[in-house]
């Protein structure tokens, strides 16, 4: 009897050692999103990239663009409405500008986003901000200058 009390005691030890092992394994080890983000020039040409960069939970598009910048040692600006206009890398700038056309126009470039393939605008045209949009894991953000041609104002 004292001999499968103790087998039984044994048993009991080993299944509870067991599943506090496979607890302490698993606890707080929880893996980090990882998203991709690309910044284009002018031309459409990547300009920084970033494929499977960590991110913590909560993390913004514009966060995420930053983080490149940060980490490819590229400095980027903010116009007053707190959305990109340029960046430096490597002592080439990519910026809002504009052109003048031999035919009289301008031709305005300007910096819209992606969220994977679609370009993220409100339903007037105006860009979403990208401080408003939290990324998941898997997520591409993709920085873009977009280009018009338009006739300048006549006073």
């Amino acid at each position: 009897m004292k001999n499968i009390m103790k087998r039984t005691l044994a048993l009991l030890i080993a299944v509870i050692s067991v599943c506090a092992l496979f607890t302490a394994c698993d606890s707080g080890k929880k893996e980090k999103a990882k998203v991709t983000v690309e910044i284009y020039d002018l031309k459409g040409d990547i300009f920084l990239k970033v494929v499977d960069m960590e991110i913590e939970d909560g993390t913004t598009a514009s966060a995420a663009v930053e983080a490149l910048c940060t980490l490819r040692e590229a400095t980027c600006t903010k116009d007053l409405n707190g959305e990109f206009d340029s960046f430096t890398f490597d002592g080439t700038t990519v910026a809002v500008k504009q052109e003048n056309l031999p035919n009289g126009n301008v031709k305005m470039y300007t910096v819209a986003w992606k969220l994977g393939d679609a370009v993220q605008k409100n339903a007037d045209g105006s860009n979403i901000k990208m401080n408003d949009v939290v990324l998941e894991n898997g997520a591409k953000v993709v920085v873009i200058f977009e280009s018009k041609e338009v006739e300048p104002a006549k006073n």
